[in-house]
């Protein structure tokens, strides 16, 4: 039986092989390659072809796509299917009638489990065979008997040599009944002649078009193309910001109880940056690597990211949905709500926690759309939900006098038609990665390298949560709810200023992370200088307009003069040298792009957690006359000591990135 076996892939394997190779062809075409950027554009190729049959060799995709040809076309399986994480062939075995399945070697390669590493032989399909028979749970027998089935029923057509024509040998035989299949073999020969022809052609010019499409990372100019790239990020973080600013504008507006509902509404934000902090740690972090394999053409890695990443956020959300319903209040009250403001907490709370997996999946795959180049389509799916937040707001807090549960309503809502957008691009066939079921099941070398990678940011936003806690529990003890309502503004101004910085280092991250992989030095390293040079502008823009018109971004959240006086004085404290953060976001975004979770993480803890949380407790200590504005300070003067250190530290590690791809591209 096995060599029966051996005998079937023999015959396949001299059907499919040209004159070139030295072995004849009975089909007359040398075998085709079809070169596409996925097995759906192959299938697309082959179907315009209805009248031709055949072999795909190798076969790699799924069962659903395989359904296309599967009455016109057999299947070759080999060693692959013996291996450990190949759930993808797997699964199509399991599913695709036994009666188009060819088992196959590739000898010398894919060589099946237990002998892989070593050359593959013709014997060894046995073991392919009997992997068969387990996943089908049905006999080696039944298997053996099924499979050879095709090539016995055209043995006819191998064996004897008739002609040579252009290059093309032609086969009859006679057989046992006595008919001679001569005149059907040159016409079968010449048909498929002709077809190969014209589906090469097809191919070929897709590969070469949909390669110029992918290379653009690595061959447009940089400037032109980091401010393609960064402009609609920017676009778009600006407009995600709207989200809870918004809310704010018109909570802070609501007559004769604004100043408490925005303080209310403000001591929800340590939770609600939670939430963004883990779409950061899923999404920021495998954004970057998806790139990076795209670099080294490694399109099946890259996807196998994608999908782990969209599986541990569908997780994550479900957890944390649970933990915000069940111990809201109690957090709130700990995170500086008092008995005057914790209704308004809970309200908006109990209502965000439902939209949780919209927020997760909008952040945290909207990063995936962007890190290919798609960076118009990122900047829709949060203008989406920023343009339908802004219709929804006054009509469910004033419209219908919903109030605080009104604008977390209208925020959940608006963040469910983002996440609609966003997946229905990932799951579509505009997108370079496509989401598919085979790349969801977690692979811990696949989702651990990324979580570590987005843990830097992760560390950023979640110490964000950290600190606004602290802030707020110092100043409700210092300053009462005007000092903790004024932080509400300046945590808001602070999104405004941190946003775009943020959004120009994500328009930066796909040019570094890709020729960080493609190990172009030359462009890693002008697309950073052009990125500092960018940060730094901005950064001092924004601080001079700041200290110069505190009010005009005051008086966007509250009409309460009270309020308003106190804030102007605490937002030119707060945001005192913000003009050379442009430096630290440039470098902690860098370290991502290039894959340097470590540093990133490093530069991430010492901001926060070695830095400000101590000095918000310190200064006003020291500065005991003025101890409500002495918090305010440990902003600023934390700031100054992390761009310092981080300053520092990138100098020597970039270096060392850039001597990496430098010594690698010249071995």
């Amino acid at each position: 039986m096995i060599l029966i076996l051996a005998v079937s892939v023999l015959i396949v394997t001299l059907s499919l092989t040209s004159k070139s190779s030295g072995v004849p062809n009975i089909f007359g075409i040398a075998p085709l390659s079809v070169l596409t950027g996925s097995m759906e554009d192959t299938i697309n190729i082959l179907n315009e072809y209805k009248d031709v049959e055949g072999i795909l060799h190798c076969y790699p995709g799924s069962f659903e796509t395989a359904k296309l040809v599967m009455d016109r076309y057999y299947f070759g399986i080999g060693g692959v299917l013996t291996f450990k994480n190949n759930a993808k062939t797997k699964e199509f075995v399991k599913k695709a009638p036994l009666d188009r399945l060819i088992i196959e070697t590739d000898s010398p390669y894919l060589t099946p489990v237990p002998f892989r590493g070593k050359r593959n032989e013709p014997i060894y399909v046995e073991h392919v065979a009997k992997e068969i028979a387990l996943i089908k749970e049905i006999s080696l027998e039944e298997v053996i008997e099924v499979t050879t089935k095709y090539g016995k029923e055209n043995e006819c057509i191998v064996f004897n040599l008739i002609y040579e024509r252009e290059g093309f040998y032609y086969y009859s035989i006679v057989r046992a009944d006595g008919f001679n299949v001569q005149e059907w073999a040159k016409q079968r020969a010449e048909r498929r002649h002709d077809w190969a022809q014209s589906a090469g052609q097809k191919s070929n010019e897709y590969f070469n078009r949909s390669n110029k499409d992918k290379d653009f990372l690595g061959t447009e100019p940089v400037g032109k193309l980091m401010f393609r790239l960064a402009l609609p990020t920017i676009t778009a973080q600006l407009i995600n910001m709207l989200y809870n600013i918004v809310d704010r504008i018109y909570i802070g507006h609501i007559p004769g109880e604004g100043a408490l509902a925005l303080t209310g509404v403000g001591v929800c934000m340590p939770l609600i940056m939670v939430v963004s902090a883990f779409a950061a740690l899923v999404g920021n972090g495998g954004a970057p690597r998806a790139s990076i394999f795209m670099g080294k053409n490694d399109t099946s890695k890259a996807e196998q990211t994608l999908g782990n990443c969209f599986t541990m956020q569908i997780i994550i959300s479900l957890i944390l949905t649970v933990i915000l319903f069940l111990g809201n209040r109690s957090l709130l009250l700990a995170f500086g709500a008092s008995a005057n403001t914790i209704d308004y907490a809970v309200g908006y709370m109990n209502i965000y926690a439902v939209g949780t997996i919209f927020v997760q999946l909008t952040l945290g795959m909207n990063n995936f759309i962007t890190a290919q180049g798609f960076a118009k389509t990122g900047m829709l799916s949060v203008l989406i939900g920023a343009i339908s937040n802004i219709i929804l707001d006054p009509v469910f807090i004033f419209g219908f006098h919903m109030g605080v549960r009104g604008a977390a309503l209208a925020t959940v809502i608006s963040q469910a038609f983002s996440c609609i957008w966003v997946l229905s691009f990932l799951f579509g066939k505009k997108t370079f990665l496509k989401l598919r079921k085979s790349t969801m099941k977690l692979k811990a070398d696949i989702i651990l390298p990324c979580m570590a990678l987005g843990s830097s940011l992760f560390v950023m936003q979640l110490s964000e949560s950290v600190i606004s806690v602290c802030y707020n529990s110092s100043l409700l003890k210092y300053g009462g709810d005007v000092a903790v309502g004024a932080m509400t503004i300046l945590t808001s101004v602070m999104q405004f200023a941190m946003l775009p910085l943020q959004g120009l280092g994500q328009g930066a991250q796909p040019i570094i992370s890709y020729n960080y992989g493609a190990r172009n030095e030359k462009r890693v390293r002008s697309t950073f200088k052009l990125l500092v040079k960018t940060s730094v502008s901005y950064s001092v823009i924004l601080w001079l307009i700041i200290m110069i018109f505190p009010q005009l971004f005051a008086g966007m959240f509250t009409s309460d003069s009270t309020l308003l006086a106190f804030t102007k004085t605490a937002l030119r404290i707060y945001m005192a040298v913000v003009f050379i953060f442009g430096i630290q976001i440039a470098c902690q975004m860098t370290f991502i792009s290039l894959g340097r979770a470590k540093d990133s993480i490093i530069v991430a803890i010492v901001r926060k957690f070695v830095l400000v949380i101590p000095l918000i407790y310190i200064l006003p200590n020291i500065f005991r006359a003025d101890r409500t504005n002495a918090v305010y300070m440990a902003e600023p003067v934390a700031d100054i000591l992390a761009v310092t250190f981080t300053a520092i530290l990138f100098f020597f590690e970039f270096r060392k990135a850039l001597a990496e791809i430098s010594g690698s591209r010249k071995q």
